[in-house]
Parts: C-alpha cells; sequence; structure tokens
C-alpha cells in the first residue's frame, strides 16, 4: 500500500465517522400543525378523510385526521363507551340514551346533535339535560395531522 491509498482510506473513515457520529444525527423538531392531540370540540366522525381514520374538529374551517382508537372524552371515556342521555328528534320527544357514532356540537344553541350508532338517526342532545352531565362532552384524539 502506498502512503496515497493510506490516507484516502484515513481521510474517507475519518469522514464516514463525522457523518455517523450520534450528535450530527438530529431528530426533525414536530409541527404542531401535523400531528398531535386535537380537541374535537365542533365535530368528530370515525370515518375521515383519510381512511381507517377519524375527523376532528374543533371549528368548520379546519380537519384533522386522528387515530380512532386514541379518542377519548374529557371524562376519560373511549369511542367505544361513548353516550349522550335524554335526546330528542322531532318525531320522537325522548330517548333515554344513544351510543354516538358522530357528532356536531351546537355550542352557542346548548346541544349536541348526535348520530345514533343502531339506527344512524341523529338526535339533538341539549348540554342541560336532566340527568344527563355529561351530555356537553367532546373527543379528544391523538395522532392527529391537517387534512
Amino acid at each position: 500500500m502506498n502512503m496515497f491509498e493510506r490516507a484516502h482510506i484515513t481521510f474517507t473513515l475519518l469522514a464516514l465517522f463525522i457523518i455517523l457520529h450520534t450528535g450530527q444525527v438530529v431528530a426533525p423538531e414536530r409541527n404542531p400543525q401535523l400531528g398531535g392531540t386535537r380537541e374535537c370540540t365542533y365535530h368528530f366522525s370515525p370515518d375521515g378523510k383519510v381512511k381507517g381514520r377519524a375527523s376532528c374538529m374543533a371549528d368548520p374551517d379546519h380537519d384533522y385526521s386522528c387515530e380512532t382508537d386514541t379518542c377519548l372524552t374529557q371524562y376519560n371515556h373511549g369511542y367505544d363507551n361513548f353516550y349522550y342521555y335524554g335526546c330528542h328528534r322531532p318525531d320522537v320527544p325522548y330517548k333515554d340514551s344513544i351510543q354516538a357514532v358522530q357528532y356536531f356540537r351546537r355550542k352557542d344553541d346548548g346541544y349536541a346533535s348526535v348520530q345514533d350508532a343502531r339506527k344512524q338517526l341523529f338526535w339533538d342532545c341539549n348540554f342541560n339535560a336532566p340527568n344527563a352531565p355529561h351530555n356537553n362532552q367532546y373527543l379528544i384524539c391523538d395522532g392527529c395531522y391537517a387534512v
């Protein structure tokens, strides 16, 4: 081996060491617009724009795609145990409880329009309904990004 080959190998190993040094490899900062936790205070649907992911909206103009199985209410109820109570429809005055599939919260009007898991009908559930302290609930989801 001549002197130039040794220098070339030494230089290559030095460059490789610098490139692969753990201090040189830094994960990019997480962009809050591309992921994280979202409060679905306006709308939630298990069938979002991205197949297999939920739609979570805090207002009508911003939709986020979230992992459905991470969604919990602020009372720590999971999506599979998500109920509203004392709801009504124009043709039916009262229903004891409904398991929610999706909802639209009408904060200014004091109720949520909730789709029933059984018959897929929408019911209006007043936030201040008697014996229904959790009717003001909404889901909070993780693994979300803007769509």
